[in-house]
């Protein structure tokens, strides 16, 4: 995930293969529910916010 330049001073390689591997495993991550894909405290804020959401979108909605 690092630049060519960076890998390259660094004297890291990086083939086709890896960069297909890579790929691969970054198709499979949005499979993953969303508690699992983000750290628990971003997972919570993402659930926060929604409530947050649904709270003031029923608020508008309400009748007067």
């Amino acid at each position: 995930m690092l630049p060519p330049a960076a890998r390259e001073k660094l004297g890291i390689s990086w083939s086709d293969t890896d960069e297909r591997r890579l790929r691969l495993l970054g198709r499979g991550q949005s499979a993953l529910p969303e508690r699992l894909r983000y750290m628990p405290i971003a997972y919570r804020a993402r659930v926060a916010a929604r409530a947050a959401q649904r709270l003031e979108k029923a608020l508008a909605e309400r009748p007067m």
